[in-house]
């Protein structure tokens, strides 16, 4: 089964480049779309090419001429593909659509032809993905927008419970997933393990978005399934900047995961020295202990984190 990266790779333009077989019309209007030209795209429409043949060439079975286009962004092609007739809900072996093609690959202009013509945009592939998915996971910023001005499900789940916002901020498009809060997506979406969105900004350090979650209403001191906290993650990363941000956002510096573990002991142990500082200025109490009795400067030393333990005096 064909993963995201897969996906681009069927797009990709060296497949394109090889001949056509045989003088095939069919082949060779499917070479044509995925080369952009639209001058042979309908010259062989005129000779009678089925703008819905899939490919059958040795190594490129499947190909599909409107979703190479689409994916390449070749907007005249695929106007002149569905005015000859192509089905512009035609399906790849994944049960991927044009629309997410143009959708997985940033094209905005061909997204919105494709909705112009009448593409369905909430269309699954087979793994209950649609536009807005592939957009968000990729963090096309100017597809959601495309998608949203079309009344686009912008909170829809796919088959492993991700939506687009989850899927945004976990592969680290945080302006994706702001581009999707300012279109009313849901702030307060769970990962698959039940953790809020918030805790994925702040493992990321993703300081922005942890700011626009939390004036959509996002609660800080969300945990993941091992008690971790927005700033206890960002902690952990080194990630001062947003570390801050969430104290001055009133986040509890001090809570402890399941394991007793504070963000001073994770930044100690895992030499922060920015970061323990930050936390040692909004109030972070260097005297407390995990469940093994073991302080922030206890775990610095241990480590040979000599410069950290000295903060921690």
């Amino acid at each position: 089964m064909l993963n995201f990266r897969g996906f681009v790779t069927l797009l990709a333009p060296s497949l394109l480049l090889l001949c056509s077989c045989g003088g095939n019309i069919n082949e060779d209007l499917i070479d044509a779309a995925g080369n952009g030209d639209d001058a042979a795209v309908k010259e062989l429409l005129g000779q009678g090419a089925d703008a819905n043949f899939a490919s059958e060439a040795e190594g490129q079975e499947g190909r599909l001429a409107l979703i190479l286009a689409a994916g390449h962004g070749h907007d005249a092609v695929v106007q002149s593909l569905i005015g000859g007739g192509a089905n512009i809900e035609i399906r790849d072996s994944e049960q991927r659509t044009p629309l997410m093609a143009a959708a997985a690959s940033g094209q905005a202009g061909t997204v919105t032809v494709l909705l112009e013509a009448g593409a369905e945009v909430e269309a699954q592939d087979n793994r209950k993905r649609t536009a807005v998915l592939w957009a968000a996971a990729r963090g096309h910023s100017e597809v959601i927008g495309a998608l949203a001005g079309k009344g686009a499900n912008l909170d829809v789940a796919d088959q492993s419970g991700g939506t687009a916002l989850i899927m945004s901020l976990g592969a680290g498009h945080g302006e994706t997933a702001r581009a999707l809060l300012s279109h009313g997506a849901d702030a307060y979406a769970m990962t698959s393990d039940g953790s809020p969105s918030v805790l994925l900004a702040a493992k990321l350090g993703d300081t922005e978005s942890v700011n626009a979650l939390l004036e959509e209403g996002v609660d800080a001191e969300g945990t993941d399934p091992d008690g971790k906290t927005s700033v206890v993650w960002a902690a952990e990363g080194g990630h001062t900047e947003t570390v801050t941000a969430l104290a001055e956002s009133g986040a509890d510096v001090n809570v402890q995961d399941s394991q007793g573990w504070t963000g001073l002991m994770y930044a100690a142990v895992n030499g922060h020295a920015d970061a323990v500082k930050a936390l040692l200025e909004a109030g972070a109490d260097a005297r407390a202990k995990n469940e093994d009795g073991k302080t922030a400067r206890t775990l610095a030393q241990e480590g040979d984190k000599e410069e950290i333990a000295a903060l921690l005096k």
